[in-house]
């Protein structure tokens, strides 16, 4: 710190396992876009044997595409990097079901696995949508109006969404939607998520340490 001391975060004992629901947009068929939520359960934990061990597990044979997958891995490198860590201290799986492709749940993973290495529970009237930057910042994604509506139907009330998307365009009416205001007509809170910190708030109500 500005003291030349140092901030000590204690790491919770053993695996952990939580549960984020990712949002996503179903697309094809010549049917109208809608939205979708589905579970991703994650674990992480301390690693004393040296190995990269990041685990992705599917129940259907290339379920998960590659965009996907490689949101796991940005998750699981920012995850540690945000802790002071190396990749080969940590252990990380992901398993989710179905066909889904993007990184627009990378952001929600990687505060889930934070969650879970710091032994924290994630709230379930949350979730967010954005990509995992590198830098740790939360990137922009499209389909923010469907993926919102099909989270406040099953019942999440506070909705996180990347720094400058309140205005997010209607993939199906091509109009701008705020999304503050399609939240609160919904009885629902959407929230500007800038980084994986804001992102680790959002998903646990707990601060974490910069």
């Amino acid at each position: 710190d500005d003291h030349g001391g140092s901030t000590v975060v204690p790491l919770a004992a053993g695996e952990r396992r939580v549960t984020v629901d990712s949002l996503y947009v179903i697309t094809g068929g010549g049917a109208t876009p809608t939205g979708g939520i589905g579970p991703v359960e994650l674990t992480a934990a301390t690693s004393k044997d040296g190995q990269v061990r990041v685990g992705i597990f599917e129940d259907v044979s290339g379920g998960l595409g590659p965009s996907w997958r490689a949101g796991v891995w940005t998750a699981s490198l920012i995850a540690a990097d945000v802790l002071g860590k190396d990749l080969t201290d940590l252990t990380f799986t992901a398993a989710a079901s179905g066909r889904v492709d993007g990184a627009s749940a990378s952001g929600l993973m990687t505060a889930g696995y934070l969650a879970a290495l710091l032994g924290h529970d994630v709230a379930t009237d949350a979730t967010m949508t954005g990509i995992m930057n590198p830098d740790g910042t939360i990137g922009p994604v499209g389909g923010i109006p469907q993926k919102f509506e099909a989270a406040i139907a099953k019942g999440k009330k506070r909705l996180g969404y990347p720094i400058g998307m309140r205005m997010a365009t209607d993939i199906v009416t091509g109009e701008e939607v705020d999304l503050v205001e399609l939240a609160k007509a919904h009885g629902a809170e959407a929230i500007e998520i800038a980084d994986v910190y804001a992102a680790v708030t959002l998903l646990t109500g707990k601060t974490l340490p910069r």
